[in-house]
């Protein structure tokens, strides 16, 4: 069994899904950290961390290298509106 490291963190449930999604749909086994907690008990507060998204370990370095791509784009996209 391979143990799963943090890979990111997000204010929102909503963000954190979307990361999810997005690494899955390029190979990484992504997890949201207590996602069945929140979806039964969602008065509940994720705490400081925010709603983390894991991986597993081995793939921790491709994980961060498409969120970095996708942080990249993003900068570029506000460059190119101001």
């Amino acid at each position: 069994m391979t143990s799963a490291v943090d890979v990111a963190a997000f204010s929102t449930e909503t963000e954190a899904r979307v990361c999810v999604s997005y690494l899955r749909a390029h190979g990484v086994e992504a997890a949201l950290v207590d996602e069945m907690i929140f979806s039964v008990l969602p008065f509940l507060s994720p705490g400081k961390k925010g709603f983390r998204v894991t991986a597993p370990a081995e793939q921790a370095r491709l994980a961060a290298e498409l969120l970095a791509a996708v942080a990249d784009a993003d900068e570029e996209a506000e460059e190119k509106m101001t």
